[in-house]
């Protein structure tokens, strides 16, 4: 019924993104990812794959503190694109490269909040 194109065209718009949003978008398809197909994948969550670390990378150091002290939500969505990836094959290398990808977020988040804390005291 024009799901998965209307959350293709969401991502892909020039409306941004909260990282909650991202995350209630991306959750449920990470979650059923061995239900959906190779083509379903391929077709309507490859802008999705682009969009999402860019989204993260732009985040402010005041946005990636205030997202990051209510849970550990950027890395469930890292998780989440990596379990939509592992369904297409010849995937290994993206996979990887989300991997970095998590590590370079946990990284700055640490930063961030090393920063924030030593200016307190």
């Amino acid at each position: 019924m024009g799901g998965f194109k209307i959350l293709s065209e969401r991502f892909t718009s020039d409306v941004p993104l909260s990282v909650s949003l991202v995350y209630a978008l991306l959750k449920p398809f990470g979650l059923c990812a061995d239900f959906l197909t190779r083509h379903t994948i391929e077709k309507y969550f490859t802008p999705v794959f682009t969009a999402v670390p860019q989204v993260l990378e732009n985040l402010t150091d005041d946005d990636l503190k205030k997202e990051t002290t209510k849970s550990d939500i950027i890395s469930s969505i890292i998780k989440c694109l990596k379990c939509l990836h592992s369904r297409i094959s010849d995937s290994e290398e993206l996979i990887r490269g989300l991997e970095l990808f998590r590590l370079r977020m946990i990284l700055r988040m640490l930063q961030v909040k090393f920063c924030f804390s030593s200016l307190n005291y």
